[in-house]
């Protein structure tokens, strides 16, 4: 599933955290830590690349057209 940068952001900061942690959570099956949430924030408010970065568990997060999503890698 997708999220959409404007849903996330529309909420105040720690809702920004909240939600990235329990959407990252489903979609990687891990909890994120602090870097990796704010990693995900950033890349999901930015305007500019990268548009990617590499979750643990040979994730990867993605923003494409103001959608956050997550992709697992074909490598082990």
């Amino acid at each position: 599933s997708q999220l959409p940068v404007a849903t996330l952001a529309a909420l105040p900061l720690g809702g920004q955290r909240r939600l990235l942690r329990a959407w990252l959570r489903r979609h990687t099956s891990r909890e994120p830590d602090f870097d990796t949430l704010e990693r995900a924030r950033l890349l999901a408010l930015s305007k500019s690349p990268p548009a990617k970065f590499n979750l643990p568990a040979h994730h990867h997060l993605r923003r494409r057209q103001g959608t956050l999503f997550v992709e697992k890698s074909d490598s082990p």
